[in-house]
């Protein structure tokens, strides 16, 4: 239960802080980088890896400590992609006050 609890006070803390991160800065997809997937750029660490560890239970300082190259800018990108993605998923319009806040 106190991964769970840590995890979800990481979550909160990392989807907060990238509400201001532009996440095109950190986030990229390329055809010729693992089909496409999104990934971090310069890595070939897709936004699929890292978010199945967090998934599965790891913590930030986890990833810091296996992956030492991303950073704390980078989850926060990722989660601003998943944001942006998942807002589009639902149809929420560009000028939406939900949307412009992401």
């Amino acid at each position: 239960c106190s991964s769970v609890r840590g995890f979800l006070r990481t979550l909160s803390c990392v989807i907060l802080s990238a509400m201001n991160i532009n996440w095109r800065d950190r986030i990229h997809s390329d055809p010729a980088i693992l089909l496409g997937k999104p990934v971090i750029k310069g890595t070939r660490i897709s936004v699929e890896l890292l978010l199945g560890w967090l998934a599965n239970g790891w913590t930030e300082a986890e990833i810091f400590e296996n992956y030492p190259h991303i950073t704390r800018e980078d989850l926060q990108a990722m989660f601003a992609f998943l944001a942006e993605i998942n807002q589009q998923a639902l149809g929420v319009p560009a000028d939406s006050p939900a949307r412009q806040s992401a």
